[in-house]
């Protein structure tokens, strides 16, 4: 998986890759929604792709899904 960059965006892939919402994940990392969003475009960006279930789909790959071992398949 590409590196995607500052603390806080990799704190929130395991729990995109959970499949939790925003406002979800700005309560449990205690950040607002509109920053949530924020970040989520920065990782979107910097993963090169166009929606955050790729970015889920990415994330649950490298074994980031909160709760979850990953997939060991290429």
């Amino acid at each position: 998986m590409k590196t995607i960059g500052s603390e806080p965006a990799t704190a929130m892939m395991p729990l995109v890759a959970s499949g939790l919402s925003n406002a979800e994940i700005g309560g449990r990392l205690g950040v607002a929604e509109k920053t949530v969003k924020h970040y989520m475009t920065s990782i979107l960006g910097k993963l090169q792709v166009a929606s955050r279930v790729e970015a889920a789909l990415l994330a649950y790959k490298a074994g980031l899904a909160a709760g979850e071992g990953g997939s060991t398949e290429e």
